[in-house]
């Protein structure tokens, strides 16, 4: 589930502001009680109202570095991903999965061969 908007964060906090019950603000602004009383403390207590970074895993690669991937791609005659690894590791000198090769390809939209077998590109 997304996180709430700022405006909307806003927009609660100064209708609690100008005196109107919480009870109230959820109701006019069509958000659960438990949001409003989590916006109007985390106000009181932090002085801001962004929400907070959702956890996950950071990326193996930085964009520079996928752009990098990218280059050694379409520079290699047969883009395998596991000839793409092999490059990557000569030319940082740091290793990299094959798997993390394939999410990032993916991700990015990018065909490649699976084989040396395989005609696509």
């Amino acid at each position: 589930m997304r996180p709430y908007s700022l405006d909307l964060r806003e927009r609660v906090v100064r209708a609690l502001q100008s005196g109107i019950a919480q009870k109230l603000v959820a109701a006019q602004f069509d958000i659960s009680l438990s949001s409003v009383q989590r916006f109007a403390y985390q106000y009181r207590t932090q002085g801001n109202l962004r929400s907070k970074v959702f956890p996950g895993r950071k990326r193996c690669l930085s964009g520079e570095q996928e752009a990098l991937l990218i280059q050694e791609l379409n520079a290699l005659e047969s883009p395998t991903v596991s000839n793409l690894a092999k490059r990557w590791q000569e030319i940082t000198g740091k290793y990299i999965a094959a798997s993390t090769i394939h999410y990032t390809l993916q991700r990015l939209g990018y065909r490649y061969k699976k084989n040396e077998n395989c005609n696509r590109a």
